[in-house]
């Protein structure tokens, strides 16, 4: 007995691609497809003129082209009587029912699976990027319009999505890849910001130590000048101290050579005064020199001075010029 499929084939080849019935006076069309001729001129007064288009290979011809194919209407004819036989015969077996699975877009008409079209880009349903049709609607609506079988664009759908995928993957990948990079960088970055803190560490730390011993030496020249310029004042003043002597022994001298021994009494009477020159502070020969108030031992200096209390209330009473 035939297989399904070769009786699926056997049907498809003498049933009209647009009404999906077996045709009832077939004509060929010269790309060597047949159609029912009642489906011709339905589609060619849709048209409205006298060409038709095949709805399979979208050839366009003229009505008066189309040849009747005599065999195929015959054997239709006995393929018809043959199945209506075979239903008589064995009314307890049933053919397996065909897939109606699908509605038209525009006449609404449940049609079979293998005969859906699909529209992908619709001028006058804009609204709707893929319709579904069936072989009658194609022929009569939607002659001029781009159109696929829906295994087509099953298929092209498919590989589209598999295409899709396989980027996806590709992209999943360099993304991984970059992820992986960036995580390197991260990684030698975090390592050089590390390095970078540690010498910022040790130059901060020998910047201290620079500037510690250059204060300390800075302190140290300070110090020594200081004591030097102690020393040249502690010599300004001894030097002064022995002028000083030497001015008092000169003025000395120059009193008892021009006033004699009694200067002192002389001076005493001139001026009523009940108390000599030692009551008033000191004398002429003991007056004290400006005190050096440096000393070679600490090389400081307290308070500077230029002479005794004494030696200045001598000054104002005359008694020392």
């Amino acid at each position: 007995m035939p297989s399904a499929e070769h009786d699926k084939a056997l049907k498809q080849f003498i049933e009209c691609s647009i009404c999906c019935n077996l045709m009832k006076d077939p004509r060929m069309l010269p790309c060597g497809h047949r159609l029912c001729f009642e489906c011709c001129k339905s589609c060619c007064e849709n048209d409205g003129g006298s060409t038709l288009m095949c709805p399979e290979c979208r050839s366009r011809f003229g009505m008066d082209e189309l040849i009747k194919d005599y065999s195929l209407m015959h054997f239709a004819e006995k393929m018809a009587r043959m199945s209506t036989e075979s239903e008589h015969e064995e009314p307890e077996k049933e053919e397996p029912k065909e897939e109606f699975n699908d509605t038209c877009s525009l006449c609404k008409k449940v049609i079979r699976s293998d005969k859906v079209y699909c529209c992908p880009k619709c001028p006058r349903h804009d609204a709707h990027l893929v319709e579904k049709l069936c072989s009658e609607c194609v022929a009569q609506c939607h002659q001029y319009h781009d159109y696929v079988t829906r295994d087509k664009a099953q298929a092209t759908a498919t590989e589209s999505l598999e295409n899709a995928e396989s980027d996806l993957r590709d992209l999943m990948s360099r993304f991984y890849e970059y992820r992986d990079r960036c995580y390197d960088k991260g990684d030698e970055l975090n390592a050089l910001l590390t390095d970078l803190h540690e010498r910022c560490k040790n130059s901060q730390d020998i910047v201290k130590n620079d500037f510690k011993a250059e204060q300390i030496e800075h302190i140290d020249n300070f110090k020594a000048c200081l004591a030097s310029l102690a020393t040249e004042i502690s010599e300004f003043f001894n030097s002064s101290e022995e002028k000083w002597r030497q001015i008092c022994d000169k003025t000395r001298a120059l009193m008892l050579s021009k006033f004699g021994p009694t200067t002192s009494s002389g001076l005493n009477s001139s001026q009523g005064s009940t108390t000599n020159l030692n009551s008033a502070g000191t004398s002429v020969g003991t007056v004290a020199p400006p005190h050096n108030v440096f000393s070679s031992s600490t090389g400081t200096a307290s308070r500077v001075s230029y002479g005794t209390k004494k030696y200045q209330q001598a000054r104002k009473r005359g008694q020392m010029t």
